[in-house]
Order: structure tokens, then sequence, then C-alpha cells
């Protein structure tokens, strides 16, 4: 007996666990859980990305919902590690 496919709305919340943005997910196919090609939609920059739904929740090699969220998120990155360290006195 094949094991029943979990909602839209638990990946959603997944999606908001793992990047704490509320990305919508819109199925461009017949649902059947995370192996499904969807359109994950981006509150915040207003873009929609095609993939593979399997392919955000792969572990390290994972693709993130939106691209520029992705972006964003490196920049953040870059300007916390180059923040102006305490100089020395001699």
């Amino acid at each position: 007996m094949s094991r029943l496919c979990l909602p839209i709305s638990h990946y959603e919340n997944k999606l908001y666990q793992k990047f704490m943005v509320d990305y919508h997910i819109i199925p461009t196919e017949l649902w059947i859980g995370v192996r499904t090609n969807v359109e994950i939609s981006c509150p915040i920059h207003k873009t929609k990305r095609p993939c593979w739904l399997q392919k955000i929740f792969n572990g390290r090699m994972s693709l993130w919902p939106c691209r520029q969220c992705y972006l964003d998120s490196l920049k953040f990155k870059i300007n916390r590690d180059n923040s102006p360290t305490e100089e020395l006195s001699l």
C-alpha cells in the first residue's frame, strides 16, 4: 500500500522553518508530494521559480526557493564578515 502524500501546506511550513520566508508553492502538475514540479512564489521579491520540490529539501546541495533571497543572504554574510575589528593599542 502506498503512502498518502502530504498537503502543500506541510511543505510551505517546512520552507518557512528553513528560510524564515512565507513562500507559496504552486504545483505545475498533478500533486504527488515532494516529487512534484512546482513554482515557488516569493512574497518579498514578487518572483516565481520553477523547480522540482525535492531539490529544495535535498540537504547540503539544496536550492533556495528564490534566487534573489539567496543573493541577499550572501550580501548579509559578506557585510557581517567585513565588520570592523577592534584596533589593538600598543
